[in-house]
C-alpha cells in the first residue's frame, strides 16, 4: 500500500535529507494554519490540515542561524512528482518564500524548479538530489552574494529572542530585504528597499527583527529611527521594540528641553514630533539632529504619506538605509453614480502619486505579502461584509441603559454612577463633547508646539497627572494659547466647518500660523519657555497674600 504524503515525508524524504547534510527535517519543516472560516461572530478555522514543506538552508560555520534557499514540496507516494509544478507556480513559490529554488517529490522522484532560469526539470532519482555543499554554492553563484562577507553576516542572524515566533513569510520579508541591501552595498549604492505586506500580518515585528539583526551583525553603528504618521502607530512601536532593544528603544520627545531618544540605539518618532509638515518644516529634527545621524531610516505606513511629508528625513541622511513599509495598495473603483466620479478619480490620483513617489524612491517590493495570501495560509481570517446603518448618534440611551454598559468618564476612567447622570436620558451628544474637546486641542497643541501634543507638553514640564496644563504657563505662553484657541473659535465659526476630521485641522492649521507669527517676530518658541514656580492659583495666592501683608504694614 502506497504511503500517504505524511508517511512519505517520513520514511522516504527525511532519511534521504539527512544524508545529504540537511539540518534535522523536523527543524527545517514549513506549518501553515489551516484557513479561518467567516463563520458566526468569531468565525472558526478549518477543518481541513494546512500546508506543510520543508525549508532547505545552507549554513556557514557557526552562525546563529541557517539560510533557506529553496522549498522543497512532499507529495504522496503515488502521485508524479511534477504535478503542480508548472513554471507560473514554481516562480510564485519563490517568490513567497523568498528563495532560489522549489523541489517536489514523492519519495522516489523529484523534480526541480530554478527561478533564476526559470527552468523546470525532472524528474531525477531523490537520490541524486543536490548535497547542502553543492546548494550553497548554486545559491552563491545565482545570488551574486559572497555568503562569507562580513556584510552576508547579516542573513545568518537569529531573531531577537522576544520575537523570536515569527512566520514563514516574516522571515521571507527580512531575507528578500536584506539581500537587496547586501547587493547594493556591494554595488557601492545607498541600499533603497519597499516590503509590501497586508494589514495585520505583523510588519511592527519584522521591522524589529529586522533591526535586531542588523545590530547582532554590527550594521548599526550610528541609531536607526523608526518613523511612523500616528502616535497609535508610535506605541505600537515602542512596545515590540522595547520588548526587543530594552532601554534602548525610546520615544522622541521633549524632555526638560532635550531629545529624551538622545543617547538609544532606536529612536521611535512622528513627522509631527520631528517639526515635519508641508511646509518642510523639520524644526525638532535640524534641532537635534546633524545630516547623517542615523545607520536605517524605517518608514511605517509609507503608502499613506506624500513624498513632502518625509522625504526631508530621509535627503538629509542620505547615507543611511533607508526602508519603507506599506500594506496592500488600495484598489478604487469606479462608481455607478456620476456625482461621484471626480472624488473617485481624485482619490485615485493621490494614490497613484504616492505609489509613484515610493516606487520611484524605493524601487519595486523586494517582498509582497497579500491579504488573500494570508488568508489561504490561515493567518487572517476571511470576512464576510454586512452592511448596516450606525444609528448610534441618533439613539437615546436611559440612566439605566448606561449604567450597565460601564460607560467611563473620560476625565477619570472611572465608571460614570447614578450620582453622576443627573438626566434620565442621553444622547451620543453628551458623550462626544469632553472628548472631541480634548482631542481639538491636542491638535492645536501640536501646531503650536511644533509637533508636541498634550500628553508630551505634560511631560516636559514636569507635571503630575492632576495638574493641568494652562495652570502651569508663564503670561507670554498663556497669552499664545489663548489667542490660538480665541482665532480657531473665529476660524471654525467664520468657514462653518463641519466634522471632525476638518475641526482637527483648523485646530492645528492656527496653531501653527501663531507658531510662524512668533518665529517671524523673533520671539521665544512656546516650548522653550520657563515654567513658573507654581500654578496660576498659587501665584494668584501668594500675591493675594503678598497684598495683605503690605496692607496691613502701611496701616
Amino acid at each position: 500500500m502506497a504511503y500517504n504524503e505524511e508517511e512519505t515525508r517520513f520514511h522516504l524524504i527525511d532519511p534521504v535529507l539527512r544524508r545529504k547534510g540537511y539540518d534535522d527535517p523536523q527543524r527545517i519543516r514549513l506549518e501553515t494554519p489551516a484557513p479561518v472560516e467567516p463563520t458566526g461572530p468569531k468565525g472558526r478555522r478549518s477543518k481541513r490540515a494546512g500546508r506543510t514543506d520543508y525549508l532547505l538552508c545552507v549554513q556557514v560555520g557557526d552562525m546563529p542561524k541557517p539560510l533557506p534557499v529553496a522549498v522543497l514540496e512532499a507529495k504522496k507516494e503515488s502521485a508524479d512528482p511534477l504535478s503542480g509544478m508548472e513554471q507560473a507556480k514554481g516562480y510564485a513559490d519563490c517568490t513567497r518564500f523568498d528563495v532560489q529554488y522549489v523541489f517536489a517529490s514523492n519519495g522516489h522522484l523529484y523534480g526541480d524548479y530554478d527561478k533564476p532560469s526559470g527552468i523546470q526539470t525532472g524528474p531525477h532519482p531523490l537520490e541524486d538530489f543536490p548535497h547542502h555543499p553543492d546548494l550553497y554554492v548554486r545559491y552563491a553563484r545565482d545570488k551574486g552574494i559572497n555568503l562569507a562577507s562580513p556584510d552576508a553576516a547579516v542573513l545568518f542572524q537569529a531573531d531577537s529572542p522576544a520575537w523570536s515566533a515569527t512566520r514563514y513569510y516574516q522571515d521571507a520579508a527580512i531575507r528578500a530585504a536584506f539581500e537587496k541591501i547586501i547587493l547594493e552595498r556591494q554595488a557601492g549604492n545607498a541600499p533603497r528597499v519597499l516590503l509590501t505586506l497586508a494589514t495585520g500580518a505583523g510588519k511592527t515585528i519584522i521591522a524589529t527583527n529586522l533591526l535586531w539583526r542588523m545590530a547582532q551583525a554590527g550594521l548599526l553603528p550610528k541609531p536607526a529611527l523608526f518613523l511612523c504618521d500616528r502616535d497609535e502607530l508610535r506605541e505600537q512601536a515602542y512596545t515590540k521594540l522595547r520588548a526587543a532593544f530594552g532601554g534602548n528603544a525610546r520615544i522622541v520627545q521633549t524632555e526638560r528641553g532635550q531629545n529624551a531618544a538622545a543617547n538609544a540605539r532606536i529612536h521611535i518618532a512622528t513627522y509631527q514630533t520631528l517639526g515635519i509638515d508641508e511646509n518642510g518644516d523639520g524644526s525638532f529634527l535640524t534641532d537635534h539632529y546633524g545630516e547623517d545621524a542615523f545607520s536605517v531610516i524605517v518608514i511605517d505606513e509609507c503608502h499613506r504619506s506624500a513624498w513632502g511629508k518625509w522625504s526631508q528625513v530621509l535627503t538629509r541622511n542620505p547615507n543611511a538605509i533607508h526602508i519603507g513599509l506599506t500594506a496592500t495598495p488600495r484598489k478604487l473603483k469606479e462608481p455607478k453614480r456620476v456625482k461621484q466620479s471626480q472624488e473617485i478619480e481624485k482619490a485615485i490620483a493621490e494614490d497613484d502619486a504616492i505609489t509613484a513617489h515610493n516606487v520611484q524612491y524605493f524601487g519595486e517590493p523586494v517582498y509582497e505579502y497579500s491579504l488573500a495570501q494570508a488568508q489561504e495560509d490561515g493567518y487572517l481570517a476571511a470576512c464576510e461584509i454586512v452592511k448596516r446603518k450606525a444609528d448610534i448618534d441618533a439613539r437615546v440611551f436611559t440612566r439605566e441603559e448606561i449604567l450597565k454598559a460601564g460607560v467611563k468618564d473620560i476625565k477619570t476612567g472611572k465608571p460614570l454612577t447614578e450620582d453622576d447622570l443627573t438626566k434620565a436620558e442621553y444622547t451620543g451628544k453628551d458623550f462626544d463633547s469632553p472628548l472631541d474637546y480634548a482631542i481639538f486641542q491636542d491638535h492645536g497643541y501640536k501646531g503650536l508646539y511644533g509637533g508636541l501634543g498634550a500628553k508630551d507638553i505634560h511631560a516636559q514640564k514636569g507635571l503630575k497627572k492632576s495638574q493641568k496644563i494652562l495652570d502651569h504657563m508663564g503670561s507670554t505662553e498663556l497669552a499664545a494659547n489663548l489667542f490660538r484657541a480665541t482665532q480657531t473659535e473665529e476660524k471654525l465659526r467664520r468657514d462653518q466647518v463641519r466634522g471632525k476630521m476638518q475641526a482637527n485641522q483648523t485646530h492645528f492649521e492656527v496653531g501653527r500660523k501663531v507658531r510662524q507669527t512668533i518665529d517671524e517676530l523673533g520671539g521665544t518658541m512656546p516650548e522653550n519657555l520657563p515654567v513658573p514656580e507654581g500654578s496660576i492659583q498659587q501665584l494668584a495666592s501668594a500675591k493675594k497674600k503678598q497684598l495683605k501683608r503690605r496692607i496691613r504694614h502701611e496701616s
